[in-house]
C-alpha cells in the first residue's frame, strides 16, 4: 500500500519531533516536521480509499499534503538508443553531479571539475576543426 502524507487543518506546530512522537504513540508510521515547522506525518492506505484521518495530536480534520514528500530522483536516459558513446557521458555526468564517483577516494583536487567539464563539452561539434583530404 502506498504512504501520504497528512498535516493538521489547525496546522499543529512540531516544537520537539521526539516527545510529539511519543505522545501520537505506534499509530503511525513517522512523524516529521516542515520546513515551516507544520506536523506532518504519514500514513498507508490503498489509492482507492478515502478515509478520515485525524491529527492524531488535537483530533481535528487531516488534508493529504505533499509536505516532506520523498520525490525520487530518477535519470531517464533520451534519445540515446543509438549513440551508446553518449549515453555513457551523460550517465557518469549524473552520477559525478550526485556524489556517487566510485573512483571519488583516489581523485586529486579539482579532477572532479575538469571531469565533469570534458563531459559537458564530450561529443560536440567543433566548427573550428579543420579537415584535410
Amino acid at each position: 500500500m502506498p504512504a501520504y502524507n497528512y498535516c493538521c487543518s489547525k496546522e499543529c506546530k512540531a516544537d520537539n519531533l521526539q516527545s510529539l512522537q511519543k505522545a501520537i504513540g505506534a499509530t503511525t508510521k513517522s512523524v516529521m516536521a516542515s520546513k515551516t515547522g507544520i506536523l506532518v506525518w504519514e500514513e498507508r492506505h490503498a489509492m482507492s480509499e478515502d478515509p478520515k484521518i485525524k491529527c492524531p495530536f488535537c483530533g481535528a480534520k487531516a488534508t493529504k499534503t505533499f509536505l516532506c514528500a520523498n520525490m525520487p530522483e530518477h535519470y531517464i536516459k533520451g534519445n540515446g538508443y543509438f549513440d551508446r558513446a553518449g549515453c555513457r557521458r551523460d550517465m557518469d555526468l549524473f552520477k559525478l553531479q550526485k556524489g556517487e564517483d566510485p573512483y571519488g577516494h583516489m581523485r586529486q583536487p579539482g579532477e572532479v571539475d575538469h571531469l565533469k567539464d570534458t563531459l559537458k563539452r564530450g561529443g560536440k561539434h567543433n566548427p573550428k576543426t579543420l579537415y584535410f583530404t
